[in-house]
């Protein structure tokens, strides 16, 4: 008789070790997600607000340009109406370098950090997702569901805020705002 209950004894010990080396693994790999998470959640809180700072910046050039460019050329164009009206200056005009205004590069500039920014943000936004997943699967599959029981982690949150704009976004599910000016 007390051989078998050092046998039962013996195995209800190896079920505990295993059980508790499983409670320690789940235990880990829920803190690698979460950590992971929140590391992700704030850089991405830093990129959304980055898009917006660098379109706006960059679309703001421009503008700049084009009245910078304006001023030039006028001043330019002044210069050259107060001086010889005769056949000399206007040949000398001719062979002058004008100032030339390229509004059309520096908006395919724009379009071009438009769209790579959104692209980074949409990608940023599928990682974290991802995480939110794999880490839902650990807590919901069996063995993580059982291990949870012991432990009692919570989901992953989902919502992401570092704007008033953001935060509407969010709530709503909808980012409308598209227009650049």
């Amino acid at each position: 008789m007390g051989k078998i209950f050092a046998v039962l004894g013996l195995v209800f010990g190896i079920v505990a070790v295993f059980i508790g080396f499983g409670v320690l693994e789940f235990y880990n790999q829920e803190v690698q997600l979460r950590t992971q998470y929140e590391a992700k959640t704030d850089a991405n809180k830093a990129d959304f607000d980055n898009v917006w700072k660098t379109i706006s910046q960059v679309a703001q050039v421009p503008a700049k340009y084009r009245t910078d460019f304006e001023g030039i050329y006028t001043s330019y164009m002044q210069a050259r109406a107060g001086g010889n009206t005769g056949e000399g200056s206007m040949l000398s005009f001719l062979k002058e370098a004008v100032p030339q205004y390229d509004g059309k590069e520096l908006y395919a500039k724009v379009q071009t950090v438009v769209e790579a920014k959104r692209e980074g943000w949409t990608t940023r936004q599928k990682e974290l997702r991802d995480i939110k997943r794999e880490h839902d699967v650990l807590l919901r599959q069996f063995p993580g569901a059982f291990y949870n029981l012991f432990l009692g982690r919570e989901e992953l949150p989902v919502v992401l805020v570092t704007s008033s704009r953001t935060e509407e976004s969010f709530t709503t599910g909808e980012d409308e705002n598209v227009n650049l000016f």
